[in-house]
Order: C-alpha cells, then sequence, then structure tokens
C-alpha cells in the first residue's frame, strides 16, 4: 500500500441494476481499494439486491441504511482508510481513473474535495438545466486542474458532493460531526440527498478554509459520469428520462441480469455536462 489509496461508500436506493453497474465499472477503469455500499430498498428490488451481494461476494462490503442514514455513513466511514471517494448509484466510469495519483496530488496542494466527475469542457448544468460558468483561474499540473471556492457556478461551486468526489477522510468525520450537532438542533436527514444539502450548507457557509485548505480539484480528461435516467427520492431539480424503459420497475424487471451499460457510448459522447440524459445497451 502507497497511503494514498482511497476507498468508496456508493449510496444506493432501489436500483440494484444501477449499482451493479457501477460496481462492475469500478473494478474495470478504477484503482480504489475498497467499496462500501450503503443500501436501502423496497420489497420488490430486494431480490435483485440480494444477487448482487452474491455476485460481489467478498469484494464488497453491503451496509443496509437503517432508521438513519447519517448513521449508516458514519458507519461506512469507519470502513475507510486514508481516503473516501462518495458515489451515488447512478454514476458509471467509461474510461481509466487513478484515485491514487488523484489522492497524492489532493496531498501536495492541500486540496479539500477532488471531482472526479468533472472535466474542462463541461459548461451546462443539468440539475439547473443552465449555462454554467467555469472557473476563471484554473490551473493544470500535471493530469489535474485545481482551482479556489468561489470561483465558477453551480457544478463548479459545489465542494461537497456525495455523486463523484473524493476527499481526505478526516476532513469528511469532520464534516460529518457538523452534520450530527444540526441533526441534533431539529435538522432530518431522511436520504443521501438531506445529508449533501445539511453538509454542504456547512461548508458554503464557513468555507473550506476550515479544513485548512483553498482549493478543488478535477481530472484533465473525462472518465465517469451521472447517467440521469431516475430518481429515487422526493424531489430533484433536474428533470427525468421521460421513457417507460428508464423507470425503476422497468429496469429492475426487464434490464437487470440481461443488458449492461454499453461504456463505449458513453467515452465517445460530446458531452457538455457532467450527467447524462441518454444511454446505449448492450446485451451481457
Amino acid at each position: 500500500m502507497s497511503g494514498n489509496e482511497s476507498d468508496v461508500i456508493i449510496f444506493s436506493k432501489d436500483r440494484p441494476w444501477q449499482l451493479q453497474q457501477l460496481i462492475k465499472s469500478i473494478f474495470t477503469f478504477t484503482d480504489f481499494r475498497s467499496i462500501n455500499v450503503v443500501f436501502k430498498s423496497g420489497k420488490e428490488y430486494k431480490h435483485n439486491y440480494s444477487l448482487i451481494k452474491e455476485e460481489f461476494s467478498g469484494k464488497v462490503n453491503f451496509i443496509e441504511d437503517g432508521p438513519s442514514i447519517n448513521k449508516a455513513f458514519i458507519y461506512a466511514l469507519s470502513c475507510c482508510s486514508n481516503a473516501v471517494a462518495l458515489m451515488a448509484d447512478d454514476l458509471i466510469f467509461f474510461d481509466k481513473f487513478s484515485s491514487c495519483d488523484s489522492i497524492s496530488f489532493m496531498k501536495s496542494r492541500d486540496i479539500f474535495s477532488y471531482h472526479f466527475k468533472l472535466h474542462p469542457d463541461y459548461d451546462y448544468c443539468h440539475s439547473v438545466s443552465r449555462k454554467q460558468f467555469k472557473p476563471e483561474k484554473m490551473e493544470k499540473k500535471t493530469y489535474h486542474w485545481a482551482w479556489g471556492e468561489n470561483d465558477g457556478t453551480w457544478d463548479w461551486y459545489y465542494p461537497f458532493d456525495i455523486t463523484g468526489s473524493m476527499y481526505i477522510k478526516k476532513d469528511l468525520k469532520k464534516i460529518t460531526a457538523m452534520i450530527n450537532e444540526e441533526c441534533k438542533r431539529g435538522r432530518r436527514a431522511k436520504n443521501p440527498n438531506d445529508i449533501e444539502m445539511i453538509g454542504g450548507e456547512i461548508v458554503f457557509s464557513q468555507g473550506i478554509n476550515i479544513f485548512g485548505k483553498e482549493l478543488m480539484a478535477c481530472p484533465d480528461r473525462r472518465c465517469c459520469a451521472c447517467i440521469s435516467l431516475n430518481h429515487v427520492n422526493d424531489f430533484s431539480f433536474s428533470p427525468i428520462n421521460p421513457s417507460e424503459e428508464c423507470t425503476l420497475n422497468y429496469i429492475n424487471t426487464n434490464i437487470f441480469g440481461k443488458y449492461e451499460y454499453d461504456t463505449d457510448y458513453f467515452k465517445n459522447l460530446d458531452q457538455r455536462s457532467c450527467h447524462i440524459t441518454d444511454y446505449r445497451l448492450r446485451s451481457i
């Protein structure tokens, strides 16, 4: 071990097929050390989650979400060592990504958050359906770009993100402690989006300098994206794909075990956002 390995925490709810696709892509394209999945499942999805647990037995740690998502998150964090990549199950990798190299870069520049789903070409924010402004003072070093907070808009000014970002573990522990304090004061954290919202408000209000850091970073090549097909929580800023083939039930019944993402399709897209709303499948 080099001391720069990153572990993974994936949040998943009622999307076993999308979770399976993400895990497979992690093993294919990345060098992450271990994978922890915090999942929640309705009864119609339990069988397929059990198949995934069997498929990745001994390779992936599954943690069922109980009454407190923050407690499940804290437990998953305790299973990680040096650094942690946070992901949701609608993420997919389609090209090589080195977490070890990225963690080395984070340590060399005191980077707070490394957003591996971003790329300097992305000038559109799908979440709010608006053009976004890239940071004006981005600086490239080797295979990475870095920029300061308050530089750029929307996806470029979002330092705490649970869908495709990497952090040093001690910084995440500090955030979870602050989130716990907010919950004690009456804030409700029902799902991972709430964790992101509360944590984001804390970081926005106090600045990333409370962690002794001033920068965020991303890779110089596209390696992954959020495939925005469906939603599992009560609210979302972005429109979903209206096709019946994208619904949770259809994917669970008709796609699981029969098809997989065609990752070459994502690799060759002219992508302008960290979210993609289209896809192609290939038979298993």
